[in-house]
């Protein structure tokens, strides 16, 4: 080896210590601060962590009553408990960070997150053609886009959905079928939110005989269950109890639906689920047009962003599951020729960013936030069919 290269090889050994040194001296040093009640306060994942510790300790992870106390204990305010709707086989993610005391486990779901995002970001602006060198672009938009950062501060869930997204992509195009219908298998976190992925899933295994993949789907789904259950063999019967008696009926969410229930009647409880409904109707005719050349890297991102317009239940701090289509489009704005049509694009998507970042609106004002970026998503797309940047996607929706 020549004398250049060895002291450039270690010259990086050393610059990598030194990072990872001088990283976990800054762990360690700030670990008690930022993990403090004062810096770190309790938000939704505390409905998380409840319901994990509750579950491990033998309790019922859907009762209101024993999650008072625990709740209370992290410096919730009295009131209302926040409960954990999500299915039994969560707490599969839950219990492991539930052993920690709440701070420590809401700074460790913090890091998560973030990882997940950046993951993302970039893996996505690769994918989909951005130019190396500008890689910091999605970056950049990962950390500005609205929705990302509301899901940081209140700590809850959609990166892992936004993951599962991610991880099917990435495995299918290795084809690994099992390993991507695993990964597939996070959405079911809240499977009303990316429902039509879930249902395209299933049409193109049985259209295309993928055995692996749902078989892989479903074994994610059977031993997260499975580990839940093995230490509270009453769950299934305490969450359906749950539902049954104090069901989610009265949340004003940011949807079609909850509009619909405040125009025609708070009572008609059945108006919540209608656009899904709707939802479904325009993926059968939707699978009938593309079905022969489905590609997911170009059909998912239209599959999240027409299921979350039409779902049933869905909040701001949900969008981050846009964050791929937004990276997409990212990439389609930077390519050919910058117009007046992209600079108007680019203002109305930073006024949407400032609306959402400042905005003190209660959720329900925000109905048309999920609309408007599937509007916004599909004029990006025809600037770019126009200008040639990706023939090879289909002609509109």
């Amino acid at each position: 080896m020549k004398s250049g290269s060895r002291d450039k090889l270690l010259y990086r050994i050393l610059l990598w210590v030194g990072l990872i040194v001088s990283s976990w001296l800054l762990f360690q040093r700030s670990i008690s601060v930022l993990t403090s009640p004062e810096v770190l306060k309790t938000d939704d994942y505390v409905e998380y962590w409840s319901a994990g510790r509750l579950n491990l300790l033998g309790g019922n992870p859907y009762d209101p009553a024993q999650l008072t106390p625990l709740q209370l204990a992290t410096g919730r305010a009295e009131g209302v408990p926040v409960m954990m709707w999500n299915p039994p086989w969560t707490l599969a993610i839950a219990m492991p960070l539930s052993w920690l005391d709440y701070p420590v486990s809401r700074f460790l779901w913090l890091l998560l997150n973030l990882g997940i995002i950046f993951f993302v970001a970039d893996w996505g602006w690769r994918v989909y053609g951005g130019a190396p060198g500008n890689r910091w672009v999605a970056w950049l938009v990962a950390f500005t886009f609205g929705p990302c950062l509301h899901v940081l501060k209140t700590g809850q869930i959609a990166p892992l959905l936004l993951l599962g997204v991610v991880g099917f992509l990435y495995f299918a195009r290795q084809e690994r079928w099992g390993v991507a219908g695993a990964m597939a298998a996070l959405i079911t976190i809240k499977p009303h939110l990316l429902y039509l992925f879930g249902l395209a899933l299933l049409f193109w295994a049985l259209e295309h005989r993928r055995w692996r993949l749902l078989l892989g789907f479903a074994a994610a789904i059977i031993l997260a269950m499975g580990s839940a259950w093995a230490i509270n063999p009453a769950l299934v019967s305490q969450y359906l109890y749950a539902l049954a008696h104090y069901p989610p009926a009265e949340w004003a969410t940011s949807t079609f639906g909850a509009v619909l229930r405040i125009r025609f009647g708070i009572e008609n409880f059945w108006l919540q689920f209608l656009p899904s409904v709707l939802g479904c109707l325009w993926f059968v005719f939707y699978w009938q047009r593309h079905r022969e050349r489905w590609d997911w890297r170009e059909q998912l991102p239209i599959l999240v962003l027409v299921s979350v317009v039409t779902a049933a239940y869905g909040w701001t701090f949900d969008y981050p599951v846009f964050l791929l289509a937004i990276v997409q489009s990212a990439v389609w704005l930077l390519q050919g020729r910058w117009t007046w049509s992209k600079r108007g694009l680019l203002w109305a998507y930073i006024g949407l960013m400032l609306v959402s970042l400042f905005s003190s609106q209660s959720q329900l004002w925000y109905w048309w936030m999920a609309s408007w970026l599937l509007l916004w998503y599909w004029l990006v797309r025809r600037i770019a069919l126009h200008e040639g940047i990706e023939d090879s996607f289909s002609r509109g929706f």
